[in-house]
This record gives C-alpha cells, structure tokens and sequence, in this order.
C-alpha cells in the first residue's frame, strides 16, 4: 500500500473512530424541587430526550411543571447537554380561608342586622352602613386567615363607633 493510500486510510479510520466516540456521548439530567435537592437523575445519550419523572410532593404546594432556564420544558424537546430542570410549584389555598371568609361575613352580617334604622340620623345610619359594606369588601378581599379577623374586627369597630339618636325620655 501506498504512503498516500495508507495516510488516507488513517485519516478515514481517525474520523471514524471520532464519529462513533462523539455519538456515543452521554449527558446527565437533574430533577430538583427546591433548594437543591435531586429527586432524579438520569443519563442519556447527547441529544437525547429525558423521561419525565414521576411528579414530586411538597407540603402545602401543588407540582405544576419541569423548567429549564426558567421556561417550562417540553419532554417532547431533545436536551444536547447537562442540565438540572427545576420544578415549579403554586401554594395550596386551603379550604380553611374560604370557610374563614364565610364565617367572617355570616357573622358581620348578623352584628349589622341587631342595629335599627330608627335609632340613627339617616347620615348616620348610612355610614353605618357604608361600614358594614366596607367590611365585606375587605373580608372578601383578605388573603389569609389573620386579615380575615382583622378585616371583620374593623368593620364591627367602625360600626360601633356611628352615633345614635339621642335617646327620648
């Protein structure tokens, strides 16, 4: 054989032998919850598609997605290197505050209802109820437990403090 032949050959066998070794390249993928912590890992050949892993459990949060790079990833999309996709969680709103609300209403509702037109200046008897309307805005709009009692003590409060008529004698 040749020098020529022999030299093209060697070449041919070397970018072979690069093909095979390069294609063959294994990636690692993480799965963390939070603070970084890997619930899973795989490996994968480069270019490869990741299986998704069964969805993790957090207390008081509800797993919603995988993210990579911030963007939620898509187990149909090949991944070409190492990566960690992060997953993204929403808090549970407990029933709880739902309750609290209507509590917080039934009750406001029913220390509104013990006041008498008759006994209030009819600027007085609107602000009283201005008040009370108030405080239903408020205890609608609290976004956890503390601001539902918060919200129902000031309406009672600001309806306590209207004026009466003068009582007769």
């Amino acid at each position: 054989m040749s020098f020529k032949k022999t030299t093209i050959l060697g070449v041919l066998l070397l970018f072979l032998a690069l093909i095979i070794t390069g294609c063959g390249k294994k990636i690692v993928i993480k799965f963390e919850t939070i603070d970084g912590i890997i619930v899973s890992e795989q490996t994968i050949k480069k270019s490869g598609i990741p299986k998704e892993p069964t969805p993790p459990i957090r207390e008081g949060y509800e797993f919603l997605y995988w993210e990579i790079n911030g963007e939620k990833y898509d187990f149909d999309k090949e991944i070409s290197e190492d990566a960690t996709l992060i997953a993204k969680w929403q808090p549970i709103v407990e029933d709880t505050l739902k309750d609290k609300k209507l509590q917080a209403l039934a009750e406001l509702e029913e220390f509104y209802n013990t006041f008498k037109k008759e006994d209030y200046t009819t600027e007085n008897w609107n602000t009283l109820t201005n008040h009370y309307n108030d405080g239903l805005v408020a205890i609608d709009a609290a976004e956890d437990l503390e601001a539902v009692d918060d919200a129902l003590q000031e309406a009672i409060n600001n309806m306590e403090s209207v004026d009466k008529l003068p009582e007769e004698e």
